[in-house]
């Protein structure tokens, strides 16, 4: 063994522990604020990190036994409809659940933080992104955009690195390999304190102390925040120490997100409800108040103008694809062999996360529609993926709808270039209405046809190009995938694959430019 490496393992053993003695502290703060939530949540964090699982299952043994009041069930179900004023009122008449009702406290009074203004952004050569989660940890849109951006800014010329959310990635139960984590030429720096506090104000302040020490040790110039408005908040302050700006990217609507995942019977009152309201604000005020803008569409381009945020500081970077992600001589009957699909079938699929609001229902009910040439794929995780399953056993579609789980980012092509059609049955919310997913684009660059639901963002996202129908309507997305498959491939494979040309990561990065080094006309 190398010397220089036999020297780094106590290093590595002593990082370890302290990461295994933070994790442990965040198991237990959450426990203690909210068991209900915890254990109902466990299940999902043991599927993506056994070592979570296993501290989790010791803490709550040590524990003692969860009872809940009257008060706190109230409390739980206040909160869980957007009415935080109102569950902190019952737990202090109810003199219930403290831990509980100042956690509750907390939320409400960072929904009403106001922000610290930004100063004007000059040329800058040297930009500190603070993001949420990352590579290699976390492997999802926002990860895989994250990096993209990362990359494609430091391929013209201005040195970037980030910073994730305190305590991550331990508060995911993931082991940090090194401070920072150097992947594919991009150092993750990660802001790891010796315990979690409860407190989300002592959170921020520790957040805040060790972004503005990395943001100091690299020699950035300003920082580059994303969506939620939680990590504004952190980034103004240390923009305010540093005496350097900070821009705010908004990759979506997080209120609106959170809306979309409640029952249909509760989601008028939700979209009322205080939490809605001050969400909404908030990131329309981390807007107002960063120096410039990053958003995903026009539509949130057009919104925030609306609203009364200066076009001028607003830039337009959609979601992209790497510029050699899709590039391959492999055929689509090659692509199905290796991945064990029929070759003699029309296979229609989607690729993505497996929730309520992508409207996966319909594409079953439609394959169910279509003559047995057709068969479905989906392809992905999520937490509506048990009820799809056992709708596709009920209906008798078994042996014509096959789920593959969640892939790899090195196979992915290959599911993307199996398929006949592309589908993207997504549900008429308002999240829908707005937010612009990537994974047609992806499909795009391959010359895959995509039927998507006749919404704004999915027409802009695809250049009006494509098939659109009545969201939440089997019949009209099995017109349209017999319709699609009718024309001729070549009718829109030019214009389809230029549109994706557009979206590589090469040509977007020159936004990027103009907003860090005022290259804009």
């Amino acid at each position: 063994m190398p010397r220089n490496k036999r020297a780094e393992e106590p290093i590595q053993r002593a990082s370890k522990i302290k990461q295994l003695f933070l994790m442990k502290s965040v198991i237990a703060e959450q426990y203690r604020i909210d068991p209900t939530k915890f254990k109902n949540d466990l299940s999902e964090r043991v599927k993506n990190a056994p070592m979570f699982g296993k501290i989790a299952q010791s803490v709550i043994l040590a524990a003692p036994a969860d009872s809940k009041s009257d008060a706190e069930v109230n409390a739980r179900l206040a909160r869980e409809t957007g009415e935080i004023s109102r569950a902190i009122q019952i737990l202090v008449e109810g003199n219930a659940a403290p831990e509980l009702r100042r956690h509750y406290e907390s939320e409400l009074a960072r929904l009403q933080q106001p922000f610290v203004q930004s100063l004007p952004l000059a040329s800058v050569n040297k930009v500190l992104h603070f993001i949420t989660n990352s590579l290699p940890h976390t492997n999802s849109g926002y990860s895989l955009r994250s990096h993209a951006v990362l990359k494609a800014m430091q391929s013209v010329g201005i040195a970037s690195c980030a910073a994730t959310r305190i305590g991550y990635p331990a508060v995911v139960g993931r082991f940090s390999e090194a401070n920072p984590e150097c992947v594919d030429g991009v150092d993750y720096y990660r802001l790891l304190p010796q315990s979690m506090s409860c407190s989300l104000e002592k959170q921020q302040e520790t957040a805040i102390e060790q972004l503005i020490y990395i943001a100091r040790e690299t020699g950035a110039e300003a920082i580059h925040t994303t969506t939620g408005f939680e990590n504004a908040l952190i980034a103004s302050r240390a923009g305010m120490v540093l005496e350097i700006p900070w821009v705010y990217e908004m990759r979506g609507e997080p209120e609106r997100s959170w809306l979309s995942k409640k029952p249909h019977h509760v989601q008028h009152v939700a979209k009322n409800s205080e939490y809605f309201r001050l969400a909404h604000r908030q990131e329309f005020e981390a807007a107002k108040m960063a120096s410039g803008v990053v958003v995903l569409s026009n539509i949130t381009k057009k919104n925030l103008v609306d609203r009364g945020i200066d076009e001028r500081k607003i830039f337009v970077v959609p979601n992209g694809v790497n510029d050699n992600a899709f590039f391959s001589a492999e055929t689509q009957s090659e692509s199905r062999k290796e991945l064990g699909l029929p070759v003699d079938k029309k296979i229609v699929g989607a690729i993505t996360a497996v929730v309520d609001y992508e409207g996966l229902e319909y594409l079953i009910d439609a394959i169910e529609q279509l003559d047995e040439s057709y068969i479905g794929l989906i392809v992905g995780d999520g937490v509506v993926l048990d009820d799809l399953v056992e709708k596709v056993e009920r209906q008798g579609l078994s042996s014509r709808i096959i789920f593959v789980g969640r892939q790899s980012n090195a196979t992915i092509a290959k599911w993307y270039r199996s398929l006949d059609v592309f589908v993207v049955p997504r549900k008429n919310t308002l999240v829908c209405q707005t937010v612009t997913p990537i994974k047609t684009v992806m499909a795009q660059a391959l010359n895959v046809p995509v039927v998507a639901s006749d919404l704004p963002a999915l027409r802009e996202v695809t250049g009006e190009l494509e098939y659109y129908v009545e969201p939440e309507n089997a019949d009209a997305l099995a017109t349209g995938i017999e319709a699609v498959l009718a024309q001729s491939n070549i009718e829109n494979g030019g214009e389809r694959v230029e549109w994706a040309d557009s979206r590589k990561w090469s040509v977007l990065a020159n936004t990027y430019k103009e907003l860090y080094q005022g290259t804009r006309n």
